[in-house]
């Protein structure tokens, strides 16, 4: 994290996500591994797109909360950015930031969410 963005919450996988119950479906031994076993599995470029739009979604929501008194919380922008600057450290998928900044601001005016 740079010192220009503020702390990011940890928005990790759900332990009941879509993604396991689909995982187990596809493949009961692909999820032994990764879910029981705990063998890493590099997310695909959609799932990386998905990890970095949640966490703009999980400080946009943090803020609508109340938490916007928590001065070093990171923006949802500056989270999308610095999240999307992880991601393609860890998995090298090249995430365009300022793309999914563009699909929150139209989610967020989509569903009047302010």
């Amino acid at each position: 994290m740079t010192d220009t963005v503020g702390r990011l919450i940890d928005t990790g996988q759900s332990p009941a996500g879509g993604s396991r119950i689909a995982t187990f479906r596809a493949c009961p031994f692909s999820f032994a591994l990764s879910y029981r076993m705990g063998v890493p599995d590099l997310p695909s470029f959609d799932q990386a797109e998905g990890t970095v739009l949640h966490a703009g979604l999980g400080h946009h929501y943090a803020r609508r909360r109340g938490a916007s008194v928590d001065a070093d919380l990171a923006s949802p922008e500056d989270a999308i950015r610095e999240t999307a600057r992880i991601v393609l450290a860890e998995s090298r998928h090249r995430i365009d930031p300022e793309k999914i900044i563009r699909t929150l601001h139209r989610y967020i005016e989509h569903y009047r969410i302010v």
